[in-house]
């Protein structure tokens, strides 16, 4: 039997009474889909308010993607229905997957009055397979030891692990923590620590069948005794190096001429880095180019009174990447949150060498960056938040 499309419902339709935080390894889509809090209720009735705006023959293929247990096929869902939320608010007609010269199609073709544009929506971020499956294990630990072990007098906090290619077997730790901890004095480590920092905390080292985790108990204060409180207090970090604007620039770049002849329609594309933060530093690199000091040896001694220029290296900037001049615009957004939508700056940056620009349209009510006199200028917009019809501190009760 076939569903009507106009029917179906990104969320289950259920009564809802879990209130629990999220874990460790639950999905961004179970954990918006099972919890009660009226924060929630209130993202959840919204998005579907979205859903239904969206265009018919596309809905259930959003929606499986939306319902994802990868979040960065969630991701790039719920971007493209932010997306096509965006547009229509702003007076645009959204046709989704229209034809191109290629057997490929972008997302969206965006009509109002006389202006007509292509929008592509992409998400950067996200890990591999083998990336995954360590991040899930190591995810899968926490949770057992939040479920697990009952700590009334102190946070645990987990300052290394380095995780197996097998699954923790999680009693013989909680084991071991429930002894160490038998034998802490809460009074003198909490004396100590008020003195010397966390750092003095004592450090137990477990090893088991490839894992290698090394704990440390920090005495609990006004959180002492209550229930229902989670024993991690502070999880393992990871250090890395990235350049952000190159996976940045290489990601538009690979959107530039996938869709093969547009005619004149101006090219957008909207862009959702996962990883971060990527602040506008690392955009305006990807875009224009790494920043320089040219200084002239010659007349200047000092190199801080040197030019700053930018390299031609970026994906507007590097002569022999012409096809990257098809994309008119990129709008661009770090770690977009729901809980967050107000305070979520989305910036649309204007391509000023573009061989279809962006005219003068609904879209400009956005935060812009353009190049005036050859310098790069922030303007000032409505939130995404605002352009939505959201109230100020939604989800949140005013």
């Amino acid at each position: 039997m076939e569903i009507d499309p106009d029917r179906l419902r990104l969320f289950d339709d259920s009564q809802r009474h879990d209130v629990s935080v999220g874990g460790f390894s639950e999905s961004h889509f179970a954990f918006l889909n099972r919890r009660a809090h009226v924060e929630v209720e209130r993202i959840r009735e919204g998005l579907e308010g979205w859903f239904r705006h969206y265009p018919t023959e596309g809905k259930a293929d959003l929606r499986g993607r939306f319902r994802s247990k990868d979040d960065v096929r969630h991701e790039g869902a719920l971007l493209e229905l932010v997306m096509h939320e965006t547009l229509r608010c702003l007076g645009f007609e959204a046709k989704i997957h229209p034809a191109s010269s290629k057997e490929t199609r972008p997302d969206f073709l965006a009509r109002r009055e006389e202006v007509e544009c292509v929008v592509e929506v992409t998400v950067i971020g996200g890990s591999s397979s083998e990336e995954k499956g360590r991040k899930a294990r190591e995810a899968e630990v926490y949770d057992a030891l939040n479920r697990n072990l009952d700590s009334p007098d102190f946070f645990i906090w987990l300052r290394r692990m380095v995780a197996s290619k097998r699954a923790l077997r999680v009693a013989p730790l909680v084991g071991f923590l429930r002894g160490k901890l038998s034998s802490v004095d809460h009074a003198a480590l909490a004396r100590t620590i008020g003195g010397e920092g966390p750092r003095a905390s004592p450090e137990w080292l477990y090893e088991d069948d490839g894992w290698s985790l090394v704990l440390s108990p920090l005495p609990k204060r006004s959180a002492r005794g209550k229930k229902g409180i989670r024993p991690i207090g502070i999880h393992a970090t990871r250090t890395r190096y990235w350049s952000p604007h190159i996976t940045l620039r290489d990601r538009i770049a690979s959107k530039a001429s996938r869709y093969g002849a547009l005619g004149s329609r101006p090219y957008i594309v909207a862009v959702n880095q996962l990883d971060g933060p990527v602040g506008r530093d690392s955009v305006e690199d990807a875009l224009f180019g790494t920043r320089q000091v040219m200084v002239n040896w010659e007349t200047e001694a000092d190199a801080s009174v040197g030019e700053a220029i930018h390299a031609a290296d970026g994906l507007w900037t590097n002569p022999s990447r012409e096809t990257n001049r098809r994309v008119s615009a990129v709008l661009f957004t770090d770690k977009l949150s729901l809980f967050a939508l107000q305070g979520t700056e989305v910036r649309l940056y204007l391509n000023p060498w573009a061989t279809s620009p962006l005219p003068e349209c609904s879209l400009m009510k956005l935060p812009r960056a353009v190049v005036v006199d050859d310098r790069l200028t922030y303007l000032d917009g409505e939130p995404i938040g605002k352009l939505l019809g959201l109230p100020d501190r939604w989800p949140f009760a005013e």
